[in-house]
Formats: C-alpha cells, sequence, structure tokens
C-alpha cells in the first residue's frame, strides 16, 4: 500500500537536517528513528528527529497518498540509502506485507525493506507557553552566535556556561560566552522582541545546529522557562535551555584608560607566528609589550627556543602583559572589521578588544592576563 513519493533532493534535505539530531550511540531504539508525519501546516510532509535535549522538524514536498499514515524508521540507515540514489530519481515508500511492521523504500530497480516502529513510540519534548515570541534577522543571530561559541565553556563544573546568554538590552539582543578565561559579547538588532523576556542560555550544541542550517532572512525565536524555539522556512528547532543564572557579565567590564589601535590582520600573522615558539598546551601564551607606537609580541618555551615580532601601533603607553595565545588568536578571528583597538589598564587587569566594524560598534572581546616570563617559557 503506497504512502508517498518524493524527490530525492527534497528528501535528502530534510533528512540531513533531521538526522543531526540523533545520537548514533543511544541504546533507545525509538531515538535511533525519524518520526516521518503529515506536517502541522498540512504541505507535505514532515521528519522529526530528538535526542531529548534538542528536537528537530524538516517539511519536505511529497506527493501524499491517503493511505498515509505516520511511522518512524532508524535515521541513520534511511539517510545512508537515500543519499546513494541519482539526484534525479522519485523515491517512493509504501507498507510492507507485514501487517505494517516495516516499510518499502525503492527507487528503479533498487528496493529495501526497513523496520519500523511505531509512531505512538515517538518521544515528543514537552510543550510550554513562550514568554516572548519574535522575528529577528537571521544573518545577525548566526554570525553573532558563531562568533560566542569558541569562548563557551566546556567544563562540566561551570554547567551554567556550556552556552550562550540570549539577552535583552535597552537597544539591543545581547549575546554572551565565557569560560572563564575570556568572554565574548555581541549585540543584534532586536527586531520584533518585547521590551523584556526572562534571560535563555542556549546549549552550545544547539547553537551549533542552528547556525548550521539557517539561512538569510528572517527567523521567529519563542522563548521561554525551559525551551526554546527556532523556527524557519519549514524547518523547526526546539531545544532545551541551561538551568542556573549567568554570571552578571557587565561587571567584569573594565574602563581601561590605556588604548592600542593596531591593524587586525597584521597582528593576528604576528601572534600566531611568535606562538610557534611557545610550548604547546592550554597553558601556551605569548608577551605583549607595548610602547610609544610599537607592540612587540613574544614567546619562548622550556628547551630555550624563543620568537619574537613586532607590529606598529597607536599607543602612547608602556605596558607589559601576557595571555593564553590561542586565547587571542581566537578572539581576533572572531572580531568584525580591519582594526583592532585595545584596551588596557595594568599588566593585571583584563584586556578588552573592539573591532571597528560600523554593523557592531559595541561588540567586544575580553581577556583574562596570564603569567608569562620572558626568556624561560611560561609559569
Amino acid at each position: 500500500m503506497s504512502l508517498f513519493t518524493v524527490e530525492k533532493p527534497k528528501l535528502v534535505s530534510a533528512l540531513e537536517r533531521a538526522r543531526n539530531a540523533v545520537e548514533k550511540s543511544i541504546n533507545i531504539p525509538i531515538l535511533e528513528n525519524i518520526l516521518i508525519e503529515r506536517s502541522e501546516d498540512g504541505e507535505g510532509l514532515s521528519v522529526r528527529a530528538t535526542n531529548l535535549n534538542i528536537e528537530v522538524s524538516c517539511r519536505f514536498e511529497a506527493r501524499v497518498d491517503e493511505a498515509f499514515s505516520a511511522f518512524t524508521l532508524p535515521a541513520h540507515r534511511l539517510f545512508d540509502i537515500v543519499k546513494t540514489w541519482p539526484d534525479g530519481r522519485e523515491i517512493q515508500f509504501a507498507w510492507a506485507d507485514d501487517a505494517r511492521k516495516s516499510v518499502v523504500v525503492k527507487s528503479g530497480r533498487s528496493r529495501f525493506v526497513l523496520p519500523v516502529l511505531p509512531a505512538q513510540d515517538f518521544v515528543w519534548m514537552r510543550r510550554e507557553p513562550s514568554a516572548a515570541a519574535f522575528t529577528i534577522d537571521a544573518g545577525q543571530l548566526t554570525a553573532a552566535l558563531s562568533q560566542c561559541a569558541y569562548a563557551v565553556s566546556r567544563e562540566a563544573v561551570h554547567f551554567y556556561l556550556n552556552g550562550v546568554l540570549l539577552q535583552r538590552g535597552e537597544e539591543h539582543l545581547h549575546l554572551v560566552s565565557t569560560d572563564t578565561h575570556r568572554m565574548a559579547v555581541r549585540n543584534i538588532d532586536p527586531g520584533s522582541a518585547p521590551p523584556s523576556f526572562p534571560p535563555a542560555i542556549i546549549p552550545a550544541a544547539t547553537v551549533a545546529y542552528i547556525t548550521r542550517y539557517l539561512v538569510e532572512g528572517t527567523v521567529r525565536l519563542e522563548v521561554g522557562a525551559n525551551l526554546i524555539n527556532v523556527g524557519q522556512d519549514g524547518l523547526s528547532v526546539t531545544s532545551k535551555l541551561i538551568e542556573g543564572s549567568f554570571p552578571d557579565w557587565r561587571r567584569v567590564i573594565p574602563e581601561n584608560e590605556c588604548h592600542a589601535v593596531i591593524d587586525k590582520v597584521e597582528l593576528a600573522a604576528a601572534v600566531a607566528r611568535v606562538a610557534l615558539a611557545a610550548d604547546r598546551g592550554r597553558a601556551s601564551g605569548v608577551l605583549l609589550t607595548f610602547s610609544q607606537g610599537l607592540l612587540a609580541i613574544e614567546a619562548s618555551g622550556i628547551d630555550g627556543r624563543s620568537g619574537q615580532d613586532d607590529v606598529e601601533a597607536e599607543c602612547d603607553f608602556d605596558l607589559e602583559i601576557g595571555f593564553n595565545a590561542r586565547y587571542l588568536t581566537e578572539a581576533l578571528a572572531n572580531l568584525p572589521g580591519d582594526t583592532v583597538h585595545l584596551f588596557l589598564k595594568s599588566n593585571r587587569d583584563t584586556m578588552v578588544i573592539r573591532g571597528d566594524a560600523p554593523s557592531a560598534p559595541d561588540d567586544l572581546f575580553l581577556l583574562f592576563p596570564m603569567r608569562v616570563t620572558r626568556g624561560v617559557g611560561h609559569v
């Protein structure tokens, strides 16, 4: 009994997005499956997948037969089969002759029989009323999330830092991340967001998913007490939020008097070069020495090796301070604009990094200093 017919590219696109919400190593059979059902808007079908922390639904166009009823199939197995067929193929789904215990998937002369699990066994994430529902620019959102993702903490002890904070400000939506060694702050147009709503900490895995699959245009956000939903053009992503309170990030932004202006490309290249002389590892450090019109960058290793590079800088102060080389490199890589503005106070205080992009005048990155000793490596 025929269920539906679909063009291969349309099905592959939906399956590719849905299957990435399915964990390969999970031992719960129904969570290895995707649910194929009629779409909520009545136009075509949708595939739905979940790992109980994130749920994804993707709509796709298909010729649906009257006998269609929802069912679930193994997500990764189905995708691996479908992607092998040529793009011009149509793919047909039909019930096998075994009391609806399996589905026949065929295209051309190829035919596969896959076991199903009942649609009613599929585990849906609990729904809740939203505290705020609004639309914003998808490009701004994905760019800001991408530029914050690198500073998210990966340590379980700081579970409330394992994501990106979404917070309503007076003029912007703030997106903030920190791992206690650095911090990223991005500000975007609030779109139709209400003047206030509870702050939400979006898990790192959800950030990675939506930055990968959102496209240019607008995106709808629904923020609740425990869940966030992101929707765009047939794609719906529902995710749990991280419980806990994000630190008051504004309190750690210092008012530094010393200001240096440097070409971002030259600085990034010099830091990357000099860091090759530093000891490898998380504590790999570079020493920055500011003087009149110049920034000297140094690094050394425990075996006596060392490296130094100088770049021109618009500055009129003398200061020596050390930073983690990777943290500095990643901050520069995510900084909008062509020029970097460094704000410092002393060798014990946080450095504020800003760019010159007109679209992001209030964005900043913070780096906490580390002790780096000239000529004998770091301690």
